[in-house]
């Protein structure tokens, strides 16, 4: 079995506690929405069911791959780091930039492709 590299474990915390919180985040907005508008509730529930589901499922998906050293984990991370950069660009934030550009690094560690399978 191979043995799984700490910045991987950390990874998998980080995207499964940003998954999460995004979760809680979106069901509490859509609770508040309800409440603070004329618009019926109805509404903000889909609204808010989908920016759960668009904001906090893959984050959560990507850490299960993570978790498990699937190779398709590796695409999705890239994903979620891009939009990240472009993100964090756009508000000008500078240390979600250059957390994802040592991630991206860190991914081409000679331990970390052994461990996903692209030697």
């Amino acid at each position: 079995m191979r043995k799984r590299p700490l910045g991987i474990t950390v990874l998998f915390i980080l995207f499964t506690l940003y998954g999460v919180l995004g979760l809680v985040l979106s069901i509490l907005l859509m609770q508040i929405g309800t409440k603070l508008s004329n618009v019926p509730p109805g509404f903000f529930v889909s609204a808010g069911i989908e920016i759960a589901l668009l904001l906090s499922i893959p984050p959560l998906v990507t850490a299960y791959g993570l978790l498990k050293g699937k190779k398709w984990s590796i695409y999705l991370t890239f994903l979620t780091l891009g939009l990240s950069i472009f993100t964090a660009t756009i508000l000008g934030i500078i240390f979600f930039i250059i957390t994802s550009v040592v991630v991206s690094i860190y991914f081409r560690k000679p331990h970390v492709k052994e461990y996903f399978g692209m030697q």
